[in-house]
């Protein structure tokens, strides 16, 4: 396709003028290549074949093609060679790393009104091919008359190839059904739900089952967000991955953790030959466990105490070592003032009720 232009040269023997009459010029195509392109423009070891198709155009002077070889251009080590035969016989030339897998038994062609072949290859990647940004292919054809084109290089086909593993859209589950943010409180020694998506980076595309396992860990933290370091990291749970690019792990949470929470973690382990786990910061999240309840350490005055009437001081001591309250409800009884009935008792429906907001903080998680 495209305009080519076309310069005549011609000399006269003798001075004059020069007529050129019935001047016939025949333009003959030699077989070509037209283009190349694949299915979604990317390859990823998922264990679904797509399909490279090369476009041909049969020369003016030919009459088939007899073969089609394509050099998959790798920038990681040596180049695989596939091979298309006249009657649609195809067989892998070379793969000396091993990183296509080529689906020769199902190459297939078509022919259009207009000549062009279009010959189908249906490939996929292994793990072991890594990351290419924007790879091109070698294309040599012979037609029947020989060698029609050698070596040429694509240069739009722009083929991505990828095998990092990202984990997205992170979320927590208690057994009530709460969804948890980072820095929510939970009931420690209950069930907890870690759920997410597995896709291959910079994709929606997501592995084979078992390919590889997700790991859930969680190591304590000091108040100001830091790993504890008196505490070491713990493995909740291993599991193979699951297929369809969609994971959920349960499992029973610590009964408390420390009062700078827990840092969970969801990993991608145990991968495949060159293959990484790209984006392990996104997989975090900070939840404070406590299954403990607050304790009522101690009160003053004792009970069975008499005071003289008037302001008089009252302290509670809680102790509560994961969160300590930040707000205490306080019930109270004053028997000259509350017995409504008379019979010098506290009743239920007698007590006072008293808000203690900011209370303040002892050593060793009291209040």
């Amino acid at each position: 396709d495209g305009t080519v232009n076309i310069t005549f040269t011609i000399r006269a023997g003798s001075p004059g003028r020069i007529r050129l009459a019935d001047l016939d010029i025949t333009y003959r195509y030699r077989t070509r290549v037209i283009g190349t392109s694949l299915d979604g423009g990317m390859l990823v070891p998922d264990g679904t074949n797509r399909i490279l198709v090369t476009q041909v155009a049969i020369g003016d002077d030919a009459t088939m093609l007899q073969r089609v070889d394509l050099t998959l251009q790798s920038s990681h080590g040596a180049d695989p060679v596939l091979r298309w035969q006249a009657g649609d016989s195809c067989t892998e030339v070379s793969d000396a790393d091993g990183i296509v897998n080529f689906d020769a038994g199902n190459c297939s062609t078509s022919t259009s009104s207009s000549e062009i072949v279009s010959i189908r290859m249906p490939i996929q990647s292994e793990w072991n091919w890594d990351d290419e940004t924007s790879t091109e292919v070698n294309i040599s054809v012979h037609d029947d008359l020989g060698l029609a084109v050698n070596n040429y290089a694509t240069e739009d086909l722009n083929l991505r190839v990828e095998n990092d593993i990202q984990l997205l859209d992170l979320s927590a589950i208690d057994e009530s059904g709460r969804e948890l943010l980072p820095f929510d409180w939970m009931r420690g020694g209950t069930n907890l739900t870690f759920s997410g998506t597995i896709a291959f980076e910079g994709s929606t595309l997501s592995p084979q089952a078992g390919q590889f396992n997700l790991q859930l860990t969680g190591q304590n933290l000091t108040q100001d967000g830091q790993l504890d370091p008196f505490s070491s990291e713990e493995i909740f749970m291993v599991q193979a991955n699951p297929a369809y690019g969609q994971y959920y792990m349960t499992f029973e949470t610590p009964v408390q953790s420390s009062q700078g929470g827990m840092l969970f973690r969801i990993s991608a382990d145990s991968l495949p030959n060159g293959s990484n786990y790209v984006n392990p910061n996104f997989n975090t999240m900070r939840i404070v466990l406590d299954g403990n309840s607050p304790l009522v350490m101690g009160a003053t005055p004792n009970d069975g105490i008499e005071l003289h009437s008037g302001t008089q001081p009252i302290a509670i001591v809680i102790e509560d070592s994961v969160d300590p309250p930040v707000e205490i409800t306080l019930h109270y009884w004053i028997e000259a003032q509350d017995d409504l009935n008379y019979n010098l008792l506290p009743d239920a429906d007698e007590y006072r009720t008293s808000l203690l907001r900011s209370p303040e903080n002892l050593p060793g998680g009291l209040k």
